[in-house]
């Protein structure tokens, strides 16, 4: 990520040709650092995670039966600063899983709409 110009070009279609298991991973690895880094290179990491369907797999893991996984899924949508996933994010916030709810609250800050703020502070306090 740290490249510029042509060798840039290069590392993200490298990064977008992965397939299996070692995607998988590097696409784990590069939504945990989309939080942490600015500039280009977050715009290369947003675009690359996007092209490889990383939104629609958070997507699907926020409709999960297992807590782990929806909360995976709403920390990606808010590292991917998804303005579609507004509306299941806020559904997560009456979720069993008081820590699937803190990461859907976290994921709306992150993504930043005005209908999550006005929610939040409207609504009666949620259960922890």
């Amino acid at each position: 990520m740290l490249e510029e110009g042509e060798g840039a070009a290069d590392a993200d279609a490298q990064l977008l040709a992965l397939r299996g298991s070692t995607g998988l991973r590097a696409e784990t690895a590069m939504l945990a650092m989309l939080p942490k880094v600015r500039g280009d290179a977050h715009d290369r990491l947003l675009t690359i995670l996007k092209a490889r369907g990383a939104e629609r797999r958070a997507h699907a893991k926020v409709k999960s039966r297992r807590a782990y996984l929806r909360g995976e899924g709403a920390f990606a949508l808010g590292a991917l600063q998804s303005s579609g996933a507004v509306g299941p994010l806020i559904a997560l916030l009456d979720d069993r899983s008081p820590l699937v709810r803190r990461v859907a609250v976290r994921a709306l800050g992150q993504i930043g709409d005005a209908r999550a703020t006005c929610l939040l502070y409207t609504s009666p306090s949620p259960r922890d």
